[in-house]
């Protein structure tokens, strides 16, 4: 194939110059083709490693935060010291989470929001 394109570019009537410059477009239009799929592949694959670094950043936790009292409540904080999940083991334990609503909030914010008319043992 490429032959053929060869020897009926060889027939064309024009001067060497014009000749010259349709190859280097030609060239540079097949090789601007393979950059723009090259640039397509790494923008994906910097995408997929900002997303998976963030959701390792974010949603891993780091530090599990024990609170012990009426009701056991179990907080899992991650890097940015917001709480990303809640375990909790009775009644009560449901009540308060439904109460305080805790997810993505700072722990020490809801640690400053603990009833103080109450003991709690807090276990890091």
């Amino acid at each position: 194939m490429r032959l053929e394109i060869q020897e009926d570019f060889d027939k064309i009537q024009c001067t060497n110059q014009i000749k010259e410059e349709t190859k280097q477009f030609i060239d540079d239009q097949m090789h601007h083709k393979k950059r723009w799929g090259l640039k397509l592949a790494l923008s994906f694959a910097v995408t997929f490693l900002v997303c998976g670094f963030s959701y390792w950043f974010y949603f891993i936790p780091v530090v599990a935060i024990t609170l012990d009292g009426e009701t056991s409540i179990e907080l899992q904080i991650n890097r940015l010291d917001r709480v990303i999940d809640v375990t909790t083991y009775d009644k009560l334990g449901k009540e308060w989470c439904k109460q305080e609503n805790p997810w993505h909030q700072y722990y020490e914010d809801i640690l400053q929001g603990l009833n103080d008319n109450e003991e709690w043992m807090i276990t890091v």
